[in-house]
């Protein structure tokens, strides 16, 4: 199995419960600076989120799997078929088998009970693609409480950054403090996905008034 394609998993599983995590963590202390209630709306987000899609109950628990049992990918499928063109189109499944999972972890939850009537090979890809689905609209709502401080700076953010279609890596900026000859610099690298959200947002916002 590729480890290229085994890390990439992994590294989606530990990137997913750190943007939990930290989401949740930052709005709790952002709630005991001004008594909000942003946790609970937050916790009521993710919880309908895990109601409404197996995926994101599945990725939640599999990320446990993974840190307590081992590497994720035991199957591997290679198959091809013929579209209405004629041409051949190859796929390629990366799965787990449910019965494989509920025999090597026992902490599965109610997710346990989903994967006992599953009778085929669970495709992380597409488990995957789903979960994003859940954590961009999460993302989003977590920018929305940021968008009474996000609209007054975006234009100056826009100006100052410009068109972030045209970065090829990430952006960085850098923030100096102190006096004299004692500088600090601090950099601090943009994340491309909640720029450009912000700025989507921002821009509903704007046409919406």
């Amino acid at each position: 199995m590729s480890s290229k394609t085994t890390t990439a998993i992994v590294n989606f599983l530990t990137g997913m419960r750190m943007f939990l995590d930290h989401a949740e963590a930052d709005l709790r202390r952002r709630d005991k600076e001004d008594g909000n209630n942003r946790v609970e709306l937050w916790r009521a987000a993710c919880s309908a989120e895990y109601d409404d899609y197996f995926a994101y109950r599945f990725l939640s628990k599999f990320r446990n799997y993974v840190q307590h049992v081992g590497l994720p990918l035991s199957h591997l499928q290679i198959s091809a078929s013929l579209d209405s063109s004629g041409k051949t189109v190859g796929r390629v499944l990366l799965g787990e088998n449910p019965e494989q999972l509920l025999n090597d972890f026992d902490d599965w939850s109610t997710v346990g009970e989903e994967l006992k009537k599953l009778q085929i090979e669970i495709d992380l890809v597409d488990q995957i693609e789903i979960g994003m689905e859940c954590l961009t609209r999460l993302a989003t709502r977590l920018l929305k409480e940021d968008l009474p401080e996000l609209l007054p700076s975006v234009e100056v953010f826009r100006t100052i950054v410009g068109d972030l279609g045209d970065y090829k890596g990430k952006p960085v900026i850098a923030r100096f403090t102190g006096e004299g000859k004692r500088i600090r610099v601090e950099m601090f690298e943009l994340c491309m996905v909640e720029c450009n959200l912000a700025m989507q947002l921002a821009g509903r916002q704007s046409a919406g008034k």
